[in-house]
């Protein structure tokens, strides 16, 4: 009985520490986006000549000069940071945060 209680606290330390950990399993990387495809949440990052696909997670934020926005207001272009977390072999976008310069705010889409 005493193993089972030892091995049962065992578990919910392990447990804690794993849903205490998840948020701290997001990494950032940074790139140029150059491909959106809305209707699928997708975007493609080009990161040091690597395209990266990432799918919009449930609840991801996007900003774009610091201002909430949308996917389909995304450009190939921009310049990104996106804050993601793997699931498996996919890569879940957070936040996509854009920086675009002025002239190309102002130009609108192309």
């Amino acid at each position: 009985m005493t193993r089972q209680r030892t091995f049962i606290a065992a578990m919910l330390v392990l447990v804690m520490l794993t849903c205490l950990a998840g948020p701290a399993l997001a990494a950032d990387v940074k790139g140029t986006i150059s491909l959106i495809r809305v209707e699928q949440k997708q975007f493609v990052l080009t990161e040091n000549f690597k395209d990266i696909t990432f799918r919009l997670d449930a609840g991801a934020q996007i900003v774009i000069n610091g201002n909430n926005s949308s996917l389909a207001e995304l450009r190939p272009g921009d310049a990104a940071v996106i804050t993601y977390r793997r699931q498996g072999t996919a890569w879940l976008a957070l936040k996509v945060d854009v920086t675009r310069n002025k002239a190309a705010t102002a130009a609108g889409p192309e």
